[in-house]
């Protein structure tokens, strides 16, 4: 379909200014018709960017608009030379800016006037920019003064909590004022538990308490073969494909050993050692404590007999599970009542055939 002219008025100069504009971005003035569209598309939709710069405004108690400037316009205008937009464009696009006009009862000089302005501005990166630029240091201001109230205080209105305040100062300390985090060591996040100014220290409970929060916020986790070194994730993606085990994205049972799993994880591990069990036998299953307490369970180290029954009898607390300590002391798995998010975990489901996930034994 060819293309129409658009002939509609504008100030001379604004218009001078976007044909400049175009010719730099583009390397020449024969892309001013294309421009012209993509920034009519770019000014009519409302991008996430925009919703989002505008929940961070309202949080901050700014207004949405800058007092001089809205979206695609400036100030009023004095008398101005006018001409008019010799310009090709899609027939739909010259449409679409006419009924806009009509819907909002504008003049169509005026909505090509805050087409062609928001382009000269940036665009919609030069428009959120605009935004941030006066969110960003209410931000810091109100972060700055929750961190002035005191970190031992119960006072409800005391700002963070205290928790909050020790892990966000950990994150900093570890960042070291990176734009992108380095790799630190667990000697690393000792230091920097030492070094914190608030009551605490390098302690066992402290890096249980802070450890797996902190990392969640730099966007870290242990490197797939060394529990001591924390890397960011996409990296430890990285690093299990090429050393081909399992990556931040498997449960943390298959990639870590016995010891370093909290209850939770644990208990999860022989609910799925379970199922596999069952989908082996058909849809029945069972684990005894020598299981538990074996190779097949967990990727490394196993607990104690005693161990392993009170972690058996904790996992049969979820449907499909039943407990039994009538002659041997077992776990039995039926796959017809087990929850879906637990079959999908263990790779299975009870109408797959029987040997299509093998069972770790």
């Amino acid at each position: 379909m060819s293309g129409v002219q658009l002939g509609w008025i504008v100030a001379e100069d604004e218009w001078d200014e976007f044909k400049r504009e175009v010719e730099e971005r583009c390397y020449t003035e024969d892309r001013v018709g294309p421009e012209l569209e993509r920034a009519w598309r770019e000014w009519r939709e409302i991008h996430s960017m925009e919703e989002y710069v505008k929940q961070l405004l309202r949080a901050v108690g700014l207004p949405l608009a800058h007092p001089e400037k809205t979206k695609g316009t400036r100030k009023q205008l004095s008398e101005k030379s006018t001409t008019q937009a010799w310009v090709t464009v899609h027939p739909r696009v010259k449409q679409e800016m006419k009924q806009y006009a009509k819907g909002n009862d504008v003049q169509e000089h005026e909505v090509l006037r805050s087409v062609i302005a928001q382009y000269i501005d940036g665009g919609l990166v030069g428009y959120v920019t605009e935004k941030l630029e006066r969110a960003v240091p209410e931000v810091e201001a109100a972060v700055a003064e929750l961190d002035e109230s005191p970190a031992n205080s119960d006072e409800a209105d005391a700002g963070l909590s205290k928790v909050e305040k020790k892990r966000r100062w950990l994150a900093r300390y570890l960042m070291d004022e990176s734009e992108t985090p380095k790799p630190f060591t667990s000697d690393d996040f000792g230091q920097a538990l030492e070094a914190m100014p608030y009551r605490g220290s390098d302690s066992e409970h402290m890096r249980e308490t802070h450890r797996e929060p902190v990392l969640d916020r730099l966007g870290f986790i242990e490197h797939p073969n060394n529990s001591n070194l924390f890397v960011p994730v996409d990296k430890a993606r990285e690093y299990a494909d090429e050393l081909e085990i399992p990556g931040p994205d498997a449960p943390a049972f298959e990639r870590k050993g016995f010891d370093d799993l909290d209850t939770d994880q644990r208990t999860r591990a022989i609910r799925v050692a379970a199922i596999r069990e069952a989908h082996r036998r058909g849809g029945k299953g069972r684990l005894t404590v020598g299981d538990v307490c074996g190779d097949g369970v967990f990727r490394e180290g196993s607990p104690s007999d005693s161990g392993a029954r009170s972690m058996m009898e904790r996992a049969a607390s979820t449907k499909g599970f039943t407990y039994r300590t009538t002659r041997d002391t077992m776990l039995l798995c039926n796959l017809d009542n087990v929850a879906d998010d637990l079959l999908a975990e263990a790779d299975v489901s009870p109408t797959d055939g029987a040997t299509s996930t093998e069972a770790k034994s």
